[in-house]
Formats: structure tokens, sequence, C-alpha cells
């Protein structure tokens, strides 16, 4: 073949494999794309150097949670994008559709290295490009790791076949094998990769066409892969300390607490899903887990049995052609269907998802090997390539169209959500993930609906649960919120502080202070450095009653106070003023005066809270601290007692006598002459039932400022008083 066609071919391919994503850049980052780049302070703002040192998410790779995922060539592409134009999520769609533009004209080239005739090329690199379960490992960001390791391998293998054709074949070995190592960064299930290429260069020497030359320049070029293999691995028990995956809960994940009988059946059971989605890619979900796939019981379940027969089938039919017709495409199609699903599907440790579409990335450039092979072999007279063409034409314009509307289902998550349920009615994992997106779009009531249906399916998931406590707290069903809370803390395999703090604070709402200070103290006690737990328990204890409780734990949280010192160093003057007024209650006037002046000389009170330890130091006996507190507090806001005054005024009118009088006396504590105010608390004694008490402010009103109306009111008082 001409260079200039074939990189034609490639070009044409490459273009075609943006088409469906041409609306993508316009698209939020969402779904796990938050919680691997946006959120990712490793990835937004660490350095470049400590990526090597924690997991896909960001977290140390010595962590409890950390979920042993090492992708750090992926996570070095997103910290260089991020400093270069920020957070844009159209910057990083953009890089994904070149990477799958890139890794689509790679598998045109490896058709070609592989025996393909020209006139198949472009057709079946088009399917590639426009095959609808890409749009996984495309759109969702995190699938980068995926397409990354699938040029890495595409790569690898046509350097490997073109080795054999070159005098000097080192430099095409030599990058192969960088090419191994680099995907063994991009992607766990790369550990295979080696021994694709092996199996490959064994099908092709089978095949004889290969010299003794290209055999020992293979067999080095194996032992270097198998060298960085170990190495990788070496690598992964130094970080993480061995080398399984992260432990799941069985709350988190359907096989974590299954034997490993039920572990490989379920490998079994997933193949025939794969095959069925990569040759007809409809019914697609991003999340698959609980509710959306069952559970085989054992090796002999009818579903691992199926799936042990379709694989021996496969195996069977490759070998044949193999061996009886010297057809080796087959058989290099299976091994890029077979081997890098091996891995992903449980058989070596279990993944964080039951099945992933975009673990088909790769796998569905093996069907393609396999179309291309097969049109090549039966379509030889005219009228059957016209006619193949026009089916491949059709599946193209077919696969296109449906790849452009899957790629509109990621633009939000609750759209993405949406789509997964239709097909997958019972994903409890999908409906949790809409209730989130439902809870941050504050439409709390359809939340409550989405997260019921979640932990009704899966009742285990602990972080289910959380949410629907909140989206229960948004519509104020705050006694149910507290049960799922309580729920949370049993299921967590330890006592999280987020999850107390949140069910202490819903305690609060739901006006249960002296409950709420237990599960909020050992929030604060968790979490010493946290805000919020200790405004919440200070929040309790005042509520309680225990306002000098409250005044030691802000004295003791000095941690969590620095972190927000706006919100929390004013309630230590609350919390002051309060316990002053508790002794003051309890007829204590000398430690109700030193807990007032204790108030203004620790903190900055607000003028409200000036005038409060006035009224303190008033009803104590220190009429001199009184009027230097009430002078502070009005020099502050000279509106003070106007806005008092007519506050009061409201309340009366409003019939809440009670606080409406006590707002009165704290005007006339300083002016205590002031004839408005003095005819208010007049009537509010009044109409509160206690005539005798309304006569001296009605009668000192009137010796200030005659009032007709006042007058009336101290006649009626003074006829009921008797």
């Amino acid at each position: 073949m001409k260079r200039s066609s074939k990189s034609t071919i490639c070009l044409v391919v490459a273009v075609a494999a943006l088409l469906p994503y041409v609306l993508l850049p316009g698209q939020e980052v969402i779904y796990d794309g938050q919680l691997a780049i946006t959120a990712n302070e490793a990835v937004q703002s660490g350095s470049l150097t400590g990526l090597w040192a924690v997991d896909f998410w960001g977290e140390s790779t010595r962590a409890d949670h950390s979920t042993r995922s090492w992708r750090p060539l992926v996570s070095l592409g997103w910290a260089l994008q991020s400093r270069l134009h920020g957070p844009s999520a159209a910057a990083y769609h953009v890089m994904d559709m070149v990477l799958h533009a890139c890794a689509s004209a790679l598998v045109v080239l490896l058709l070609s290295a592989w025996g393909i005739d020209r006139r198949w090329l472009l057709p079946a690199g088009l399917l590639f490009a426009l095959h609808p379960v890409q749009t996984d490992s495309v759109a969702s960001l995190v699938g980068r790791a995926d397409v990354m390791a699938g040029i890495c391998l595409f790569g690898a293998l046509v350097l490997q076949a073109r080795a054999s054709r070159r005098e000097r074949p080192w430099m095409l070995r030599a990058g192969a094998l960088g090419l191994l190592a680099a995907a063994l960064m991009c992607k766990e299930y790369a550990v295979v990769f080696p021994f694709i290429l092996i199996a490959t260069d064994l099908v092709r020497r089978a095949a004889g066409t290969t010299t003794d030359c290209d055999r020992r320049g293979q067999v080095r070029t194996w032992l270097c892969g198998l060298t960085l293999l170990a190495i990788y691995l070496f690598t992964r028990v130094l970080l993480f300390g061995d080398l399984g995956g992260a432990p799941a809960t069985a709350g988190f994940h359907p096989l974590a607490d299954e034997p490993w009988p039920a572990r490989w059946a379920t490998s079994l059971a997933l193949v025939p899903l794969a095959l069925r989605l990569a040759i007809a890619p409809v019914a697609l979900n991003h999340h698959y887990r609980f509710g959306t796939l069952s559970i085989p019981e054992g090796l002999l379940d009818p579903r691992a049995l199926w799936g042990f027969l379709l694989i021996a089938i496969l195996v069977a039919a490759a070998a044949w052609l193999w061996q009886k017709r010297h057809e080796t495409p087959p058989a290099l199609a299976l091994l890029l269907f077979l081997l890098p699903l091996a891995p992903s599907l449980h058989a070596v440790s279990v993944t964080g998802v039951l099945f992933a579409e975009r673990f088909l990335y790769i796998p569905v450039a093996g069907l393609v090997v396999v179309v291309a092979w097969a049109l090549q072999k039966w379509a030889v007279s005219a009228a059957a390539r016209k006619g193949a063409l026009a089916a491949l034409a059709f599946v193209i314009v077919l696969f296109g169209g449906m790849t452009f509307a899957r790629v509109g289902d990621w633009a939000s998550m609750e759209r993405l959500a949406r789509s997964s349920l239709a097909s997958y009615p019972n994903g409890s994992d999908v409906w949790k993930q809409l209730g989130l997106a439902l809870v941050l779009d504050a439409r709390h009531g359809e939340a409550v609906t989405a997260l019921a249906r979640a932990v009704e399916i899966n009742p285990r998931d602990a972080q289910a649960w959380m949410v629907y406590a909140e989206a229960l707290k948004g519509t104020r069903r705050y006694d149910e919120a507290i049960e799922a809370l309580e729920k949370v803390v049993e299921l967590a395999p330890a006592e999280p502080g987020v999850i107390l703090r949140e069910a202490g604070q819903l305690k609060l709402l739901a006006g249960r202070a002296e409950q709420a200070v237990a599960p909020l103290a050992r929030a604060h006690e968790l979490m010493p450095a946290d805000a919020r737990s200790l405004y919440y328990l200070v929040q309790a204890y005042l509520s309680s009653g225990e306002p000098e409780a409250a005044v030691t734990a802000l004295l003791d949280g000095e941690r969590a106070v620095q972190t927000d010192p706006e919100s929390l160093r004013p309630l230590l003057g609350q919390a002051m003023l309060r316990t002053a007024q508790q002794r003051l209650d309890d007829g204590r006037n000398d430690e109700a005066l030193s807990w007032t002046r204790q108030a203004t000389q620790t903190t900055d009170l607000p003028p409200p809270g000036l005038f409060l330890g006035g009224m303190i130091a008033t009803k104590a006996g220190d009429p001199e601290l009184a009027s230097r507190l009430f002078g502070v507090a009005l020099s502050r806001d000279p509106e003070l007692l106007r806005t008092k005054h007519d506050n009061a005024v409201r309340l009366v009118e409003a019939g809440t006598f009670d606080e409406a009088i006590a707002l009165l006396e704290e005007v006339l504590a300083v002016e205590p002459e002031h004839a408005p105010s003095l005819f208010n608390l007049g009537r509010a004694l009044l109409l509160s039932g206690r005539p005798a008490e309304a006569i001296g402010p009605l009668e000192r009103g009137l010796r200030r400022m005659e009032d007709e109306r006042a007058r009336s009111l101290l006649e009626q008082a003074r006829a009921e008083a008797g």
C-alpha cells in the first residue's frame, strides 16, 4: 500500500472520530470526573512529582481508604492541562476527543500491519471510531485512562509488527517497550499487554511470517516486557503494600463477601454481556453494580456455563482457523477482545464496579479486526463487496447517530442517570446518583423519592443513606433524617466525624438539643479542626441550657476557631453572656458581673451583645458598668433603642406580649422616662392580663406627656385591678 493512501485513510478516520463528539466541549465535568480532576487537589494544585505518590483520586497510596488505582500518566496529563488553562471542562473534553482520534488512526495502522486489505481499512476504522460503546471512555473524562492505554497497546503492536520488516528493528522494539511501560501507568489492566504482545508474535510465528532473526529479537522483547511488568508490580507493592485492589464492603460491591468461585463465575457470565455490547451497543449504562446485573451463585450456574461455553467456542474457532486455514486475524482479534477484559472482570481482584463499558475500548478493536477479516475473506466478488460496503455504511451511520445521542446523555448527572434507569430501573447506585444530582439542584422532594428507591434496593449502602438524610433534611423531615443518619453510623466501619456532625445538626433542627450534644461532641473530638462541628456543638450547649459548657468547648477548640474565627469568636461572647444571665437568674450577682466583664474583655461584642451585658449589669447592681456598656452599644448603633421599641410594638400587635415587655424594659433601662415606651409597656401588661403592673408605667408616661389613648388605658387598668 502506498504511504499516502494509508495516511489519507488515517486522517479521514481521525476526523470522523471527532464528529459525534462535537457538542462534548460545551458540557460540564460530571460524575467521576469531578472526583478525579476538579476536586482532586493533587491534580489541581499539588506538585507534579507528588502525583506518583497518590492514587487516581488524589488520596495517598498508603491511606486506608485509597482505591489503589494508580494511573500517574493520566493524572499528570490533567495536572498539566489545569496549569495551562485552569479547570476548563472544554479543554479536557477536547483533549479526550483528540486522543480518541489518535487511537482510531492507530487501529487503521494495526489492521494494515495484520494483513487487512486497503479497501477495508476505512470502514473498519470508522466502525471503531464511531462505535457507541466508546462514549463511556471519551465522554466520561476518567475514561481517558482507557483511551491512553489503548493508544499505547495499539502503537506497541504496530511497532512490533513493523519491526520484522526492518533492517534495524531494535528502535521499533524499544518504542514498543516504551509504550508498554507507559500503558502500565495508564490503566491497571495493562498488566496483560506484555502477554498480548507475546501471543501476537506467537500467532505470527505459527503463520510462518517471521525469520530466525525476528524470532530472536522477539524473545528479547518478551523478556524486556516481562521485566517491565515485574518492575511495575514491585512498584505497586512499594506504594500500596500489596498487589490487590481496594478492599470492598458488602454495601459497596455485590462481590465483596462472595467466595472466589462466585467471582470467577461472574467473570465468565460477564463475557457474553461484553460481546453483546460490542455487537449490539444498545441499553447502555454508565454504572453497573447493584441491581443492574445478577450475581451467579457458582461455576455451575447456567450464566457462568454459558460464558465458559462462549469462550470455548471462540477459542476453538480461532484455533481451527489458525491451524487449518492459516488465518491469523481471528486469533489476534480474540487476544484483543479477551485478554484486556480478564483483569477487569474480577478474575484477579474485585474492581470498583461490576462492569464498565470503558473496559470495552480495546476489545472493540478486536471486533473490528474480525469484521474486516471476514469481509476481506468472503466479500470477494464485486457484487458482494458492494453489498458489504452498503451494509457497513448503514451500520457506520447508525453508530454515528447513536454515539451523538449518547454523548448528549453526558451533559448532566441527572440526564445520565435517567438514561441508565430507562434500561436498568433497579440500579441502586444510579438512583443514588440521581438523588444526589437532585439534592445539589435543591429539588429535595424529588430526591427523597429517588434515594428511597436506592436504599430499598441496597439497604447496606451507607453513602445512599447519607444523601437520603440530606434530602430529608431539605424537606424538613428531621426525625426521618435522623433515622437515616443512624443507619449510616450503623453501616460505617468506623465512627465518621462528618456523619456524627450531620446527625447532631439534624437533632438541633428537630429541637432535640440535649440529644445533639453527644454526637456533636464526638464529631468535634474526631475532627478537632472542623469549625462546623464546634459551631453546632456550641449551639447545642446553648440551646440545652449549658452556656458554660459552650464556653469551655470554644476555649478548648482553638484549632477549629482558627479555621473560622468570624463564626466562632462571636459565639464565645454570646456563651459568656448566657452564663452571666444564668448566674443572675440564680441570684449569684457577683458571678454574673464577673462573666459579663469577661465577655466584654475577651471578645468584641456586637451592639446587641453589649446592650445585653448592660442589662445584666443593671440587674446585678453595677450601674457604672451598665452605663458604660449601654454607651458603647449606642455609639456603635444609634438606632438600637428605636429598633427595639419598634420591634416591641410589632410584637404587641402580634399578641406576643412577654417578648414585647422584655424589649420595652430594655429600652427603659437606658431611657427610663421615654413616654412612648412607657405607654406601650403599660398596654402590653394590660393586654397580657397584668392590669395592676400596667398602672405604674402608664402613670409615669402621662406625667411626661399627655396622651388620650394612654389615659384611657390607665382608667381601664385601674378598673380591672380593682
